[in-house]
């Protein structure tokens, strides 16, 4: 049943770019190494701009004891916001990784988990 559903899915779509459901499952499967670079990318920038929020917050409180940091508001800022996006980029990593090893070790369940997804 779940079969027909692709079968059919891919056929509509193929018939509706003028293609074969063969060179469109092609398309696919190198699709999953784009979107494997891209998600490498992704990484790579919110590794880089978590190392750069941490050099800035290291930077802005260098020297200061712990009672200047308590009664500075800022660096109670930039330490809290260091947090933030510590955690947003360790989720944002956590949820790339699977993606991008599907992607580049086994390209064809990429494809059709891409396509599950449109059927859904």
């Amino acid at each position: 049943m779940l079969e027909d559903k692709i079968t059919n899915l891919l056929e509509k779509l193929a018939n509706k770019l003028g293609t074969t459901i063969e060179h469109l499952w092609n398309i696919l499967i190198h699709q999953a190494y784009i979107e494997a670079f891209k998600n490498i990318i992704m990484i790579a920038f919110f590794i880089i701009a978590e190392i750069l929020i941490f050099k800035y917050a290291v930077r802005y409180n260098k020297g200061k004891s712990l009672e200047d940091i308590d009664n500075d508001f800022r660096s109670i800022t930039v330490i809290i916001l260091f947090i933030i996006i510590s955690v947003f980029t360790i989720i944002m990593i956590a949820s790339l990784i699977p993606e991008t090893i599907d992607a580049i070790f086994n390209p064809e369940y990429w494809a059709l988990n891409h396509i599950l997804k449109l059927i859904r």
